[in-house]
């Protein structure tokens, strides 16, 4: 089924959007759960309505945000950080894990690692997709946590590169995909890191791939 973009009021460019027609062509046509954090005007909680016939869509942010009278649009209101927010979806709504998580909410990256942290082994299930957008802010020097671009150099051992705020918070998630030889020689590592299958990195967006076990 063919999606017509322009219906939906979202500012999620066609890049975007390609990029996830790719990422979940294998799930279209599965009672698939999905949350996303950072509404703004509902837009792209409606096109996920549709993207997926059989999918129940959740969507939370700061402010409160009424969809209508919708069977399959879940909204709530509170902070993309907070623990209890999402111990109250799960009880309301009886979802025990999604199988896709987007973050596009804050784009600070402190933010954005705490709501990985919740929600990446607490509420993704095995196989799942994470997907975090808009990470490029880590480069703008106007942005809370950003700061502008600065080429790699080499002192010492180690390569020095921009690594603030939402930068820094994707290139810590390389270190999960590293897990298993980061494991080979330093086990008491396991306790601090995730495990992920795949990583892919595009411009203004990230998708990771949970393992399935």
């Amino acid at each position: 089924m063919e999606i017509d973009y322009s219906r939906y009021n979202t500012d999620k460019g066609l890049h975007f959007l390609k990029n996830y027609e790719r990422w979940f062509a294998e799930l279209r046509d599965k009672e698939v759960h999905i949350l996303e954090l950072g509404i703004l005007d509902g837009g792209s909680l409606e096109l996920w309505r549709d993207f997926f016939p059989k999918g129940k869509v959740v969507g939370i942010d700061l402010k409160k945000f009424e969809v209508g009278n919708e069977e399959r649009i879940f909204t709530f209101a509170g902070s993309q950080d907070d623990p209890e927010l999402y111990r109250r979806i799960q009880r309301e709504l009886n979802i025990p894990r999604f199988d896709i998580i987007i973050d596009d909410a804050s784009h600070v990256g402190n933010i954005s690692l705490n709501s990985f942290n919740i929600l990446y082994n607490g509420y993704l299930r095995n196989g799942g997709l994470y997907v975090v957008e808009d990470w490029g802010t880590g480069y703008w020097s106007h942005w809370p946590d950003g700061h502008k671009y600065n080429a790699p150099s080499v002192e010492g051992n180690r390569i020095r590169s921009n690594d603030h705020g939402m930068v820094g918070f994707i290139k810590a998630l390389v270190d999960y995909v590293a897990f298993p030889d980061i494991v080979r020689f330093d086990s008491e590592a396991a306790g601090s890191l995730v495990k992920v299958r795949a990583l892919e990195i595009q411009p203004g967006q990230v998708c990771l791939t949970k393992p399935s076990a």
